[in-house]
């Protein structure tokens, strides 16, 4: 049941996906992934992205890195995907250096979520679009203090503040699960 329910929920998240960055990643864009963790967000993202556009995905984890990468092998020999070990809250990119920054189901796990924010602002171009996909608080994720109702709420509060007042808000939903913002720096 359990199994079913996984594969179900993934399933849609990656049909969710797929309309999110098919309307907003560009064909020549180069695009930073705020976390790589399991890869199936980077898996959604490479299917909508050419030769010409190139992502780089950061996670904390160089473990993290080394096992789930090899999922992408023939993406990083083509030149379309980098992995780098870095923190969210301390990038290691120049000011305006990315079209796309996109983080999915990860700032909930960033003790700043502002001081992360403000630095994903900072290596976007003007114009370019950051995209926040994350939990909905529910009591269905209450399994551990990250994704109790009150961390997922608070977390969606600091993103909704943040971005209403330093972006503009091109696209939103709330769904059951997941939510999402995609906003335009000016």
């Amino acid at each position: 049941m359990i199994h079913k329910l996984l594969y179900k929920t993934l399933n849609r998240l990656s049909s969710d996906l797929d309309k999110i960055y098919g309307e907003y990643l560009d064909d020549e864009a180069l695009i930073l992934e705020i976390s790589f963790g399991f890869g199936l967000n980077t898996y959604v993202m490479l299917s909508h992205i050419n030769e010409r556009s190139r992502l780089i995905s950061i996670d904390l984890s160089y473990e993290n890195i080394k096992i789930f990468s090899r999922f992408f092998v023939d993406k990083f020999y083509e030149g379309l995907l980098e992995f780098i070990v870095a923190d969210a809250k301390n990038l290691p990119f120049r000011e305006g250096s990315f079209n796309v920054v996109v983080s999915h189901t990860t700032v909930h796990h960033i003790d700043n979520v502002i001081k992360a924010l403000k630095e994903m602002s900072r290596v976007l171009k003007n114009n370019g679009r950051m995209i926040i996909i994350d939990l909905v608080p529910s009591i269905f994720f209450s399994i551990d203090s990250v994704h109790r109702k009150e961390n997922l709420l608070k977390s969606m509060m600091k993103i909704r503040r943040y971005i209403d007042k330093m972006m503009n808000v091109i696209d939103e939903k709330i769904d059951r699960i997941f939510y999402y913002v995609v906003a335009e720096k000016s």
